[in-house]
Formats: C-alpha cells, structure tokens, sequence
C-alpha cells in the first residue's frame, strides 16, 4: 500500500491480464500485456463501469490508447498524477456535476 499527499492508494501486480471489480477506490492493478492496446480487450465489459483511466509511459501509442478506452466505456482519461482531482467540470458519470445546479431558459425569435 502507498500512502501519499492524496491519500492510501493500493498497489496490486497480478501475472493474469484480465481485469476484475475492485470494492476500493484508488487501487492500481499492475498487469504484463504484449501490447499496450490490448488492455482494452481484457476490460471485458468493464470498462462502462470505469470513470477514470490513468496512462503513463504510453509514447506515441497514448492518442490511440485513449479513444480506445473511450469506445470501451471510460469515461475519463488522465495522468496518474491528475487521477484523483478531476476538474470542477469533468463529466463525472459522463454528465456535467454543475448541471443539476443550472436550470436553462431558451430565449427564441
């Protein structure tokens, strides 16, 4: 376990590429894969349940990596460091959090 500025994290290396639920926040599951795009196809269906997706070391393979784990079902796609603040205006469950608090008028003609 790692305990930084941001928290406990927990760290697990597992040698099996396919991905399980977690019942904790901030666990990073360190898996060997022969390509980096092929995490995508060991998320299962997974990956509609994933808000956050952390890439680190990816080269020119990153731009690819993100819109594949967007078309998966991930719904934010960050540095580790980034990982734990999202923005104020990250779509957290893929819709705004300030839009509960808005009510919008439509002024037409």
């Amino acid at each position: 376990m790692y305990a930084g500025d941001d928290g406990p994290w927990t760290v697990i290396y597992e040698p099996e590429p396919d991905f399980r639920p977690s019942c904790l926040n901030r666990v990073v599951r360190v898996k060997p894969l022969a390509r980096l795009l092929d995490v995508v196809g060991h998320l299962g269906g997974l990956g509609r349940h994933l808000q956050t997706a952390a890439v680190i070391g990816g080269g020119a393979a990153t731009d690819d990596l993100r819109e594949a784990l967007a078309r998966a079902g991930v719904l934010r796609v960050t540095s580790f460091e980034d990982a734990p603040w999202p923005p104020p205006w990250w779509h957290h469950d893929g819709m705004g959090p300030l839009s509960a608090l808005v009510r919008w008028v439509d002024a037409e003609g």
